[in-house]
């Protein structure tokens, strides 16, 4: 819910400025990045239970009592001949709480994410408990959180929207208050599920565990600075490594800003456009239909990249080079990548369309754009997403440089964001859907010629050998 419906939310809180979707997503990274690394101290020490009552109760306060209380007070009768949803004033003093709020919010989801099922939570809830969890286990736990994650996006978010919609219908206020509600109504409805689920059905930690559990060395800042620096170091001294990284924070990147920004954009400004202003209800259950297909098409790319594609193994030649055994199995991958990259070019599309009143032509082409995009670059991700992984632990066994490639791909993926969003606030709504979308499609096209040479180490010893480098 918080990916789909999140930006409509920003932007109607905002009045359509765009510039506070880049900057609350930049706040939100900002606290992944330095709390996160605490996060991993402290987990260790305790129970997985308290560490999900803190975590679920920090974002239950934050957006069912911190974010809609301070909306509605700078709308109260004694503040309004100085301070209205128009006025900017208003915006500024409200985006400084907003920050606020949303940098507690990512404290929350630094916490959260360590005892996550896909992150490792199953593990050490059975290390805490003293149980035993097979690898069946693991599997079904896995794979029903990933089946929940997918669902909440494909079938609840466009459920809560078409509430929103009946809501307006019926009642005529203001669209943040509207979304504010929703948003408020499904945090506490699922907080309160998952809080009752946590004290009632995880057991208690036994008390062996408090007698054994780990403590936080006095130089753990030091050490963690001194992670990064090692495996930003050894990230750049592996020429193939750097440039898949390279690439995976601009795909990244880009993939949020068409989830979090451009759909949304076209949501609102194009589709949700009525009585001469933007309807941010129409526009948020658009962007959830169109986050939907994004979903489905991403959904399909990986059942068929499982299905059809198994990854090659690396070995060493006699000289110590790296080489992929089959390395001709990546190289359709670049391919399907581009041409992904070039069906978000069907958005711009759809804008022309719906100015030339084919209001529902358009959405049909925004659909197939969004689909086509995740359906032919979700299948290259999860490969590439393999030769990374293979990458770092060649080059680093112990893992630690897992800590710099997630940091790095955070933080620039919030540049990214916030740089698209300063677009659409300087630059008119059609123009920045195609300067975005062709943005995208050139990286695809550049992926496409000279990535094989950078990141596939066969081609990229040759490319070094041709152009006289003794870059290894």
């Amino acid at each position: 819910m918080w990916w789909v419906t999140f930006s409509p939310l920003v932007l109607a809180l905002f009045t359509g400025f765009f510039p506070a979707i880049g900057f609350t997503r930049l706040v939100f990274n900002l606290a992944l990045f330095l709390v996160s690394p605490w996060a991993g101290a402290m987990v260790g020490s305790w129970a997985v239970k308290t560490v999900l009552n803190f975590s679920t109760i920090l974002r239950l306060l934050v957006y069912v009592v911190f974010v809609p209380v301070s909306w509605l007070f700078l709308q109260t009768r004694y503040l309004k001949e100085w301070v209205d949803i128009d006025n900017k004033l208003f915006k500024y003093i409200f985006l400084g709480c907003f920050l606020l709020f949303v940098g507690i919010d990512g404290i929350a989801v630094s916490f959260s994410n360590l005892v996550d099922i896909d992150c490792g939570g199953l593990n050490l809830l059975a290390n805490q408990l003293d149980v035993t969890v097979t690898d069946e286990d693991k599997e079904r736990y896995a794979s029903l959180h990933v089946a929940i994650f997918e669902g909440s996006m494909i079938v609840l978010a466009p459920l809560v929207a078409l509430g929103c919609l009946i809501g307006e219908n019926y009642y005529r206020t203001h669209d943040a208050l509207i979304l504010l509600i929703a948003m408020a109504t499904v945090y506490g409805l699922f907080s309160t599920l998952s809080l009752s689920w946590y004290n009632c059905g995880i057991p208690k930690v036994p008390l062996s565990f408090w007698h054994k559990r780990p403590s936080i060395p006095n130089d753990y800042c030091s050490q963690i600075c001194r992670s990064l620096g090692e495996g930003m170091e050894l990230c750049c001294s592996h020429r193939p490594l750097f440039w898949r990284l390279i690439f995976l924070c601009a795909e990244t990147g880009f993939e949020d800003s068409v989830i979090c920004l451009i759909i949304v954009a076209y949501a609102v400004n194009a589709l949700g456009r009525g009585n001469a202003r933007d309807d941010y209800v129409i526009g948020s259950a658009w962007t959830t239909i169109l986050a939907a297909a994004c979903k489905l098409g991403s959904i399909i790319a990986a059942s068929l990249v499982r299905k059809l594609w198994s990854p090659p193994e690396l070995n060493r030649d006699d000289d110590g080079q790296v080489n992929i055994s089959n390395v001709s199995s990546f190289k359709p991958m670049f391919f399907w990548n581009f041409l992904g990259y070039t069906s978000i070019l069907l958005l711009p599309l759809a804008v022309y369309m719906e100015s030339q009143d084919f209001y529902w032509e358009s959405v049909a082409v925004a659909f197939i754009g969004c689909f086509l995009f995740f359906a032919f670059s979700g299948g290259p991700k999860i490969a590439f997403q393999a030769l990374l992984h293979t990458f770092a632990l060649e080059t680093d066994p112990s893992g630690k440089i897992f800590s710099f490639i997630g940091t790095f791909v955070t933080l620039f993926d919030s540049f990214i964001l916030v740089g698209f969003s300063l677009l659409f606030h300087f630059v008119e709504f059609d123009q920045s859907i195609l300067i975005s979308t062709a943005l995208m499609a050139c990286f695809g096209f550049v992926q496409l010629v000279i990535g094989p040479f950078l990141v596939l180490p066969k081609i990229s010893n040759l490319y070094i050998k041709i152009a006289g480098s003794d870059i290894q």
